[in-house]
């Protein structure tokens, strides 16, 4: 039997097809040494967000970005709402950096104590938001996100905002605010919306003088040709979108009103791709019994001490089958 993963949460209807296609094109050609291969995908960013070339970098995912983060400035504690990615925390932990918590309130659908973070921040060296909340999905709404830049900015402390989720919402991304100021970053990847994680294609917006300091304490990125042609071929197909927004969105119906028929199980949804399964009661090993059913799954205890899957929609046959298994363990 095949293991379904959902602990990646990436889009389940795979790469566009248009990407697809820009690959199968560009391997006739792959003998050939590439000069610029990320100047077609950095003009296209820079033309769409309304950018200069000096406010973007590229590398092999976010994570490799917020590595070269880390190894550039140096961070001795970062602020991080709760729960914390199992990515975030990996890249926490090989920096030797202190990790500080801000929890997410799950009575509010895991929504962000602003006034909490900025006390909580006070003597830190940097906050990382992941928006949306790469565990919950909550998104920061935009006038929040203004007072935390603008209290961030004004004490010097580094932001770094985390969109890898964002495209599977609407939620505003604070681009031009990011650009203007002096600490501030946004980091986005073609891994998750895009489908196009075995390319490892990344990139971060941001004031010019951050982005060449970290280019400068960092080797030179080398793309290959794949990449940055076939994120183009992604990010120009509207039609991918507007499929992968609806397919998303009558999933996490399916599933919400399949967990509504099961006792002690109550479902968060989030403005994007994610869900957080709350079971109350003793459940305690549940990716263990998930896994004897050859699923993977990702799981925290909230304040209550409940445990909870954090479930990025999948296929449809995917999703049914979590649906079955969570019953069979429950019950």
């Amino acid at each position: 039997m095949n293991t379904i993963d959902f602990t990646a949460g990436v889009n389940p209807l795979g790469p566009s097809h248009k990407a697809k296609h820009e690959i199968r094109k560009l391997v006739r050609g792959i003998h050939i040494l590439p000069s610029d291969p990320v100047r077609s995908l950095r003009r296209y960013l820079c033309l769409r967000e309304g950018i200069g070339e000096d406010n973007i970098i590229f590398g092999n995912g976010s994570t490799h970005i917020l590595d070269v983060l880390f190894q550039s400035l140096k961070p001795r504690t970062v602020l991080i709402p709760a729960p914390v990615s199992p990515r975030h925390n990996r890249v926490l932990r090989e920096h030797g950096i202190e990790e500080r918590r801000v929890g997410l309130d799950p009575g509010d659908d895991y929504s962000l104590d602003v006034t909490g973070l900025l006390g909580a921040a006070q003597d830190c060296d940097a906050v990382v938001l992941a928006n949306p909340h790469d565990v919950t999905g909550s998104v920061i709404p935009p006038d929040d996100l203004a007072v935390i830049m603008e209290e961030t900015e004004r004490r010097g402390t580094t932001l770094i905002i985390d969109e890898a989720y964002i495209e599977f919402t609407g939620a505003f991304s604070p681009v031009k605010q990011a650009i203007g100021s002096s600490r501030v970053l946004i980091v986005r990847t073609f891994s998750t919306f895009h489908g196009l994680g075995g390319l490892r294609m990344g990139y971060a917006i941001g004031p010019a003088g951050l982005l060449a300091t970290l280019s400068a304490h960092s080797k030179p990125y080398y793309s290959n040709a794949l990449g940055p042609r076939a994120a183009v071929a992604s990010l120009k197909d509207k039609g991918f979108r507007k499929r992968t927004l609806l397919y998303i969105e009558g999933e996490k119906a399916y599933v919400r009103d399949k967990l509504a028929g099961i006792g002690g199980v109550k479902c968060y949804v989030s403005p994007g791709n994610v869900l957080v399964v709350k079971v109350r009661g003793q459940h305690r090993a549940l990716r263990d019994s998930f896994l004897r059913h050859h699923i993977l799954i990702d799981e925290f205890v909230d304040e209550e001490g409940s445990p909870c899957i954090r479930f990025p929609v999948g296929t449809h046959k995917s999703n049914a089958r979590f649906v079955r298994i969570l019953k069979r363990i429950i019950e």
